[in-house]
């Protein structure tokens, strides 16, 4: 048993030796039209919703709509059930790189 439990981990050892993780440069962001960085809670300025209570569609429609324009995001579930954005523009310092 304890031959078998030394193989295993020695097996387990040479295996991890042979995986090399490294780290790629970023692509180019492509030109967006974002002039500078946003950050809030994700909501709808709608009356007859409740403006904190978004859709899957609705988030990813922000997403990707924020994204287009050049925009890196970070968003973080609160425990209130919101979301808060961290929007970056990110097109406007790529474009004077």
């Amino acid at each position: 048993m304890k031959k078998a439990i030394l193989i295993l981990f020695a097996t387990l050892a040479m295996m991890a030796q042979s995986i090399h993780v490294r780290e790629l440069p970023p692509e180019m962001i492509p030109p967006g039209s974002c002039t500078e960085s946003h950050s809030g809670y994700l909501g709808i300025e709608e009356p007859s919703k409740n403006s904190f209570d978004l859709t899957k569609q609705e988030i990813g429609n922000y997403v990707l709509a924020r994204m287009k324009q050049g925009y890196s995001l970070s968003l973080y579930p609160q425990s209130n059930g919101r979301i808060f954005s961290i929007a970056t523009c990110e097109a406007s310092a790529s474009q004077s790189r």
